[in-house]
């Protein structure tokens, strides 16, 4: 099944997407949906070029979004293992 999209301000976001930030997320917060969209929209579109350029200089040295993932996650591994062995000591 094709995933459904809403244009909110300048975003097309999943209808899922959507449905759990308005109804979920933001539930027991002050947070209005259409502030957080707002906002959401404006960091989305301010940071894009400089994501762009991140992401071009990591593919000139070699970096693949996988291997940025990867390194990520093995990292906050790690950092579990550290709090665990910590934690029963």
């Amino acid at each position: 099944m094709k995933e459904k999209y809403k244009k909110i301000n300048n975003l097309s976001v999943s209808s899922k997407l959507l449905e759990f930030v308005d109804k979920e997320l933001l539930k027991e917060t002050n947070i209005s949906p259409e502030r957080f969209w707002l906002g959401f929209d404006k960091v989305i579109h301010e940071l894009a070029p400089k994501n762009s350029e991140l992401l071009e200089t990591l593919r000139q040295v070699g970096y693949t979004i996988a291997d940025i993932t990867a390194k990520g996650l093995f990292g906050l591994m790690i950092l579990g293992i550290a709090k665990a062995r910590s934690a029963q000591q």
